[in-house]
């Protein structure tokens, strides 16, 4: 019987640390910004990059804008520029690009999320445009940088957690 419950209780723990949902909106009382973010996805553990994703939405003088947060543990020193994208591949075979809203550099624990990878070389960068190609089956994607490629194909699993991530943020209203 208390193997029937330690199995419960810890499947539950691990479906509920996986499971995609949004983090409590902010606002900033200097500048009026709201902000509200899914939690964090696991899109790749495998070296290169161990890489990590999370959709934002801002709220600025009645305008709302979409960012995908990226997190990538690597062992490069890595920079990305405004002209470096982060290109996916949908089921149909469509290439989406984003582009970077900013210039990024790696750091010592720049990629980690929690105390995982938090003495490795990573980045955190933030992608904008157009993201209503996340609605689709997305199968491939790459991260640009200075100094390579970081390409990962999705599993089924992580291409639904993107698309939920979509759907949790477009869904959200302030």
């Amino acid at each position: 019987m208390k193997k029937i419950i330690t199995t419960i209780i810890m499947t539950v723990v691990v479906l509920s640390a996986n499971a995609q949902k949004l983090e409590k909106a902010k606002t900033d009382k200097f500048n009026g910004i709201s902000t509200v973010n899914t939690s964090w996805t696991n899109i790749s553990m495998m070296k290169p990059c161990y890489a990590n994703v999370r959709m934002s939405k801002a709220l600025n003088n009645g305008r709302e804008t979409l960012f995908l947060d990226v997190k990538c543990a690597t062992d490069n020193a890595d920079h990305i520029d405004e002209k470096m994208a982060i290109t996916m591949i949908d089921s149909e075979g469509e290439k989406h690009m984003l582009f970077p809203a900013s210039r990024y550099y790696s750091s010592v624990g720049g990629g980690a999320r929690g105390i995982t990878a938090s003495k490795a070389l990573g980045f955190t960068a933030i992608y904008i445009g157009d993201m209503s190609f996340l609605s689709k089956t997305i199968t491939d994607m790459r991260i640009e940088t200075s100094e390579r490629y970081y390409d990962f194909q999705l599993s089924p699993k992580e291409s639904k957690a993107l698309n939920k991530h979509y759907e949790l943020i477009t869904g959200f209203k302030f």
